[in-house]
């Protein structure tokens, strides 16, 4: 019985630290990642990829001109 007690010990807490974790892990199924918090989030990414990709074009409309005025 006294070698068994450790392993009865570290399974009891390794249920104990599991049935903690269900919890918040439901509420992450059910409600997203960061739960309200990601809401705005989209909102702000988008103005921010389009300020790149309009950079981006004019980055690639400047190296076209070039490669034309350069005969490539």
């Amino acid at each position: 019985m006294d070698a068994l007690l450790p392993f009865l010990i570290a399974t009891g807490t390794l249920a104990a630290v599991l049935g903690v974790f269900t919890s918040p892990a439901a509420q992450v199924r059910r409600r997203g990642l960061a739960g309200g918090a990601m809401s705005g989030a989209p909102a702000s990414y988008t103005s921010h990829e389009e300020a790149f990709r309009i950079a981006s074009h004019e980055s690639y409309l400047g190296r076209w001109i070039g490669r034309l005025r350069r005969g490539r």
